[in-house]
């Protein structure tokens, strides 16, 4: 059983956003990755080094899976319906309460699509349509993730200061994007993405009072049993 699935664009964009969060999870939960394409056409690193790379999480801990659906790479598109049902089928197929993908406020045109495919995906995969795709199933609970601050309505913020480290070693293991040497072209992602994700993150932390915290964005509205249960 799957308890929580997470849709990444490419390789390493859901452990940018959320890797304490899959951290902290994963001690009691089973996580799946499904990452869209394989970030082939990026200015380093092929599909092969790229696929290597995001199954050390898969490796590493025992209640983390990854999948790759192929999309083409700066290709993805919340209209094409061929992509729109193979997100239908995985949702069908794990029956999970919680997805996780991008949120529209990261700059990627990749990015933005996701968030719009997995959106209309989830809202088709509870309809009585596509049978052959297996039985409908409504998703309970979809969240955001964003690389940029979004801070708005439906945020919260979660603790990883206890994680902190180990998130930047996951991060470390994506050397074709994130770690620059002179055989790699220089991007933004290689000479300033740990600067920025610590730089985030410390700044979440700040907004509850702790070292280091990571901004989920709730689709609906939050509803509460307990005042009591709410963490200030």
């Amino acid at each position: 059983m799957i308890n929580i699935l997470i849709f990444s664009p490419h390789p390493d964009d859901a452990e940018i956003s959320i890797g304490g969060f899959i951290l902290l999870h994963a001690n009691e939960y089973k996580i799946k990755i499904i990452n869209l394409s394989a970030g082939e056409h990026s200015s380093n690193g092929d599909k092969i080094e790229r696929l290597k790379e995001s199954k050390f999480v898969e490796n590493r801990y025992k209640n983390i899976s990854t999948k790759c659906l192929f999309f083409e790479d700066a290709n993805i598109q919340h209209t094409v319906i061929d992509q729109q049902k193979r997100i239908i089928r995985i949702i069908r197929e794990y029956t999970t309460g919680v997805i996780l993908t991008s949120h529209y406020t990261d700059e990627y045109p990749d990015h933005l699509e996701s968030y719009l495919l997995v959106k209309n995906a989830i809202y088709k995969a509870g309809l009585n349509i596509y049978p052959e795709l297996g039985e409908q199933h409504t998703c309970k609970h979809l969240f955001f993730y964003s690389q940029n601050l979004y801070n708005g309505k439906g945020s919260m913020f979660i603790d990883i200061s206890s994680v902190i480290e180990e998130k930047l070693n996951i991060l470390s293991k994506y050397r074709s994007q994130l770690i620059q040497d002179n055989s790699r072209v220089k991007t933004y992602s290689n000479t300033r993405i740990f600067q920025k994700v610590l730089a985030k993150d410390k700044y979440c932390g700040s907004l509850i009072n702790t070292d280091y915290a990571e901004e989920i964005i709730s689709y609906k509205k939050i509803t509460i049993k307990n005042i009591f249960d709410i963490v200030f």
